[in-house]
């Protein structure tokens, strides 16, 4: 027994333990808040990062896209570059030579579909130098046979010819692209018109690189037509330079935004887009933009063969570059060019920061989820171990003193016995039943720690076919003589014919042996208790119910979801100083689970209890 003062003290130490326990909770709480938020704000830095270096990458492929295409374009503007004298004499020498340096140094050769010329057959007008043609013939470049072949335009031309032919078209002002016929113009002059086309500026040098452009005659300006192949533009080259800059991984189909390109002059009209299943509605989010289809005089290389674009002197002639002491003016008309449209698939840049924010807060989350739970699992494993400890220590000072006490009868017993202090016959009979009384108590207690140890081993006893009712017998008669002592009365009442379990015999015996004497132990002032057993149907099989059952103290609601655990006892148990160890019912449900059965218990204070064990019947 405790006194008062150690009870005290116990009751102090699990406070401490409490307290300790609960601050080092809230230490641990605390800290994972801080990982999180310091983790969170991590995540929301690189984030911020990721999300400027795309901008960033996006600029630049963007750049390299839109140069890409331009340089295939101004290549071609600059390499059919035709002498003016060698077209009037209908040499196709030099235009077919172009052609072949085109086909074998191009990187895209099957963009140019065909070359025409367009040259002006009378001029109609008061003056020649400002009469503008009456008409134009239009001589097509046969490669096979290196000629010019007089002919007609064909039909993707026409818009460009009917240009041509235009009244108000004094002087023919062409830009170097059209658009609508996807055409490079280039001009052609003849020779003789170079010296009165083009004087330096009088005066002291200067260092910017404007030209003075004297009017020429139209009938010395003609036109080289580069006819490109639009379908191999919009099915080959357009998707290979998507995937170069825009895909995923290298040699990836699938590309991390969608490509869109509009005309200029109808920014709602579709000239390609690069996925098509996706829908054919243009992204009312732009990433970023590019002008495509253009001419670049930054893209020209030094040494190139210097063009005069304009008869007339422009006013301020935009990219003007000096080549070779030579000036090319590149007039350029925004209105053909196309824009390119880049959207990521997600919607955009800012959507897919924002869901990847998310996912950063979300990940953030589960990680803080994770540590709050492994600190939740690693307080409940101790609070486990504590009660585990002093559940233990409670067993051991239990055990002790059951052990000790049927130990000091029976040596107290047998000394005066061996002394002959005890020599009546009656006294004798007597002392001989308390000895055998505390015997079996010492007996049934070892025979409790035996079970538990037994059932802690990984190897469990062998089972075989049982009969219930044999099963109960047996352990009511190894339980007849405590029954005897005690003054009990049994009932027993067994349905007929209950089917066989297959369980271990002394096992489940010790099983129903604990049973009976909890009812034994705890039935009060009754001296009365009841052993049924019978059958029932339940989820899809037959089931053996064995029930013990007492008119004791019962067990307070409270205590009903811990009394199957181990070395657990009543608190009406330990006020009265009934003894026990806390295994038995711990015992029971575990022998009665290894065989996949259950254990259930009814009970009221002050009314008894009913214990009914549930076990799989045999399959016949």
């Amino acid at each position: 027994m405790l006194h008062s003062h150690d009870m005290m003290r116990l009751v102090s130490r699990l406070v401490r333990h409490g307290s300790a326990e609960l601050v080092g909770s809230l230490a641990a709480v605390a800290l994972i808040l801080v990982l999180g938020i310091l983790q969170f704000r991590w995540f929301d830095e690189l984030n911020h990062r990721e999300r400027e270096s795309r901008r960033i990458r996006l600029a630049a492929n963007v750049s390299r896209f839109c140069e890409a295409l331009d340089m295939e374009i101004t290549r071609a503007y600059l390499t059919f570059a035709l002498d003016g004298d060698a077209v009037a004499r209908r040499d196709a020498r030099e235009a077919t030579r172009d052609y072949e340096i085109w086909q074998r140094q191009a990187r895209y050769p099957r963009l140019l579909r065909g070359l025409w010329i367009a040259e002006p057959v009378e001029p109609v007008g008061p003056s020649r130098a400002t009469a503008r043609p009456a008409s134009w013939r239009f001589l097509h470049l046969d490669v096979a046979t290196g000629s010019f072949a007089g002919t007609e335009l064909p039909q993707q031309l026409q818009s460009l010819g009917r240009r041509l032919e235009r009244p108000e078209t004094t002087a023919p002002l062409l830009p170097p692209l059209d658009e609508g016929t996807l055409s490079i113009i280039s001009p052609i002059f003849i020779r003789p018109a170079f010296p009165e086309s083009i004087r330096e500026s009088p005066g002291p040098a200067s260092t910017d690189n404007s030209v003075d452009v004297q009017p020429l005659p139209a009938t010395q300006l003609r036109f080289a037509i580069l006819q490109l192949d639009r379908e191999y533009l919009l099915r080959e080259l357009l998707p290979a330079l998507a995937r170069q800059y825009f895909s995923e991984a290298s040699g990836s189909t699938r590309l991390d935004y969608r490509i869109v390109i509009v005309r200029n002059r109808a920014p709602h009209t579709l000239v390609y887009i690069s996925d098509p299943a996706e829908g054919s509605a243009v992204p009312a989010i732009v990433d970023a933009t590019g002008a495509l289809f253009g001419i670049r005089s930054s893209l020209t290389p030094v040494g190139s063969t210097v063009l005069i674009q304009t008869p007339v002197a422009p006013p301020a002639p935009r990219g003007a570059l000096q080549v070779s002491g030579r000036v090319t003016v590149f007039s350029s008309n925004e209105a053909e060019y196309w824009q390119l449209r880049v959207t990521h698939r997600a919607g955009s840049l800012e959507a897919l920061a924002t869901r990847e924010r998310r996912q950063n807060l979300l990940l953030t989350a589960m990680s803080v989820a994770l540590l709050g739970g492994s600190v939740v699992l690693l307080l409940v494993a101790l609070r486990r171990s504590l009660l585990l400890n002093r559940q233990r220590m409670e067993f051991v000072a239990g055990v002790s003193h059951e052990l000790r006490t049927p130990v000091a009868v029976m040596r107290m017993t047998g000394a005066n016995l061996a002394d002959g202090l005890v020599t009546e016959p009656e006294e004798v009979r007597r002392y001989g039943n308390l000895v055998q009384r505390e015997s079996r108590r010492l007996t049934e207690m070892t025979e409790q720690v035996l079970s538990l140890a037994r059932l802690e081993s990984p190897s469990a006893p062998a089972a075989e076919h049982m009969s219930p009712e044999e099963l109960i017998r047996a352990a009511l008669e190894s339980k007849q003589p405590e029954i005897n002592d005690l003054g009990f009365r049994c009932a027993i009442r067994l349905e007929k014919l209950l089917p066989a379990v297959r369980v271990s015999r002394s096992s489940l015996e010790r099983a129903i042996q604990n049973l009976i004497s909890n009812a034994l132990k705890y039935s009060g002032v009754s001296r009365e208790i009841r052993i049924r057993a019978g059958k029932e149907e339940r989820r899809g099989r037959t089931w053996v119910w064995i029930a013990v059952e007492d008119d004791g103290m019962g067990i307070e609601a409270a205590e009903l979801s811990s009394i199957f655990e181990p070395f657990q006892r009543g608190r009406a148990a330990i006020e009265q100083n009934i003894p026990g160890t806390g295994l038995g019912l711990s015992l029971v449900q575990r022998i009665v689970r290894s065989y996949g059965g259950e254990v259930h218990v009814r009970s009221q204070p002050g009314k008894g209890s009913i214990f009914t064990l549930y076990l799989p019947a045999e399959r016949r």
